[in-house]
């Protein structure tokens, strides 16, 4: 029988096709939309499997069907009923940010945005607490005394920490991420002169759908 996969969903690169049917061959050339299966033997009362490795670049759902008397065997009997499968491919949240002004005097202020992106279908959420830790050098970049704090995220202004005079501003686990993304705003400030650059590792940010894969960066000169 032959599967025919779901537009958006292919082989993957290492098929890894395998099968528990005796005599069973299966071909499943990568990058290919359909898995064939022939020759082999399903045992009386019994059952087998068929698997191979799949992956999109398209997160979604993923509806794959067999039709019925698709399955058929030698002595002409078939599958009387399609069966279904779904798969959910979802693509890891970005994070982004950014100082404005990006250049303020010595014990000025200048508001961080931190913005995480996502781009599923549906809302996600944080597995783990977020925290960005603000630069230490040349010299300490802290909460502003009035941190003046927004957010757009799951969980309001309640699940931000951002204590005046501290080096850090957090995120809640259970937060989350609705679709398109949402942003929280921090005041900060400094009083050391010099480029002071605030940077977010890539993995970072663990929600369930996976973690940031790009490190995000900006700068606050003073």
């Amino acid at each position: 029988f032959t599967d025919s996969l779901p537009a958006g969903l292919v082989v993957a690169p290492t098929p890894g096709a395998a099968t528990s049917c005796t005599g069973g061959a299966v071909f499943a050339a990568a990058s290919a939309t359909s898995i064939r299966l022939s020759g082999a033997t399903i045992p009386a009362a019994g059952w087998c499997t068929v698997s191979v490795n799949v992956l999109s670049k398209i997160s979604g759902t993923y509806t794959n069907t067999i039709a019925g008397a698709n399955v058929t065997a030698s002595d002409g009997v078939s599958n009387d009923d399609p069966t279904s499968a779904q798969i959910i491919v979802s693509t890891p949240p970005t994070v982004g940010k950014q100082f404005s002004p990006a250049v303020i005097p010595p014990g000025g202020t200048s508001t961080l945005s931190i913005v995480f992106g996502n781009s599923n279908a549906s809302t996600i959420n944080l597995t783990a607490a977020f925290t960005d830790t603000l630069p230490i050098a040349p010299g300490p970049i802290v909460v502003a005394a009035l941190p003046a704090i927004t957010s757009t995220c799951g969980g309001g202004l309640g699940a931000v920490t951002a204590v005046a005079g501290s080096g850090s501003v957090s995120l809640a686990s259970g937060s989350s991420i609705p679709v398109g993304g949402c942003s929280i705003t921090v005041s900060v400030s400094g009083t050391i002169s010099g480029v002071h650059t605030n940077n977010i590792p890539a993995g970072a940010l663990f929600t369930d759908v996976g973690s940031n894969q790009q490190a995000a960066n900006a700068t606050l000169t003073i």
